[in-house]
């Protein structure tokens, strides 16, 4: 048995577990994930992962689960050959990158966000490139730049708009995307991802909860466009009236529910508030798209 000092990521107290040797070994592809329960450390749970070192890579608060919808049947991946090794070796970036840096990569991927990695492991550049490709296709468009951390000195300049990342640390946030608290949904995304043992599910699963959410955001801007089209002719009355809400804050509880019944009409899905907030982050990141331009209460 090997004693592994954890951080509460929460509150940030100490504490010990133990982990034996032959778990560590067992553990043939990725971070080994050990669940903190509360009381044991502190009065929160969360998740350690851990290197075959025995080094804690990183951690994920367990304390909250959002209902992520589930997606229509005939839009699923379900059949999907994995990459060649030579192409994208999941092991690899399961290995290799952490739940913080896959999700603030895929944060601003939803932010259309251009993204710098500074690469300390030349060897894994092709891989990490193709497992984003892979993952986004036919999907989110994004531009990524793996670099070494010495070309990113010589080019700094050329960088000023991306979000530059190194490992789990934000080196540059240009547009401020990058907040734990506020990138649930994507943190829970990747951790299923990662906890998954099973390579080839871990991968469809993957793509699916990131079509699931160009689906529904991109299907929220052709209603938006929808209902803007309907009422060009009131476009004065609408400005009065969205002058007003604004001011009492009543016209986003009406979005809100306007999209909530047309997702659950068109997809028969029930939203989670938290995943629907992640939804509207990328309508207006992503598509650029002011969904109270184009939604308003009707006089």
């Amino acid at each position: 048995m090997t004693t592994v000092q954890i951080i509460c990521p929460s509150c940030k107290k100490t504490g010990y577990i133990e982990i034996s040797d032959e778990l560590i070994k067992s553990t043939s592809r990725g971070l080994l994930a050990v669940n903190v329960t509360s009381n044991y450390v502190c009065q929160h749970s969360f998740i350690a992962y851990i290197d075959k070192n025995f080094a804690v890579r990183d951690y994920f608060i367990a304390d909250f689960q959002i209902e992520i919808p589930d997606f229509p049947e005939e839009k699923k991946i379900k059949n999907i050959s994995l990459p060649d090794k030579t192409i994208l070796n999941l092991d690899l970036i399961k290995l290799n990158m952490t739940l913080t840096l896959l999700s603030n990569i895929l944060r601003a991927i939803f932010y259309k966000n251009k993204i710098v990695l500074i690469s300390h492991q030349p060897f894994l550049n092709t891989h990490i490139k193709n497992f984003f490709n892979y993952i986004t296709k036919n999907a989110f468009d994004f531009e990524l730049f793996i670099i070494s951390e010495e070309d990113y000195k010589k080019e700094k300049k050329s960088f000023k708009d991306c979000l530059v990342v190194e490992g789990n640390k934000v080196i540059k946030d240009p547009y401020k995307i990058i907040e734990e608290k506020k990138a649930k949904v994507e943190r829970q995304i990747v951790n299923q991802f990662l906890n998954e043992f099973d390579l080839g599910y871990s991968y469809i699963n993957l793509i699916n909860e990131i079509n699931k959410a160009y689906t529904y955001s991109r299907a929220i801007v052709d209603f938006a466009n929808t209902q803007s089209q309907k009422e060009e002719e009131k476009e004065s009355e609408r400005s009065i009236i969205a002058s007003i809400l604004d001011e009492v804050v009543s016209q986003d509880k009406y979005i809100n529910t306007v999209i909530t019944e047309y997702l659950y009409n068109e997809f028969k899905i029930k939203i989670d508030k938290v995943y629907l907030s992640f939804l509207f982050d990328i309508v207006i990141n992503y598509f650029n798209v002011n969904l109270k331009n184009k939604i308003s209460v009707n006089p």
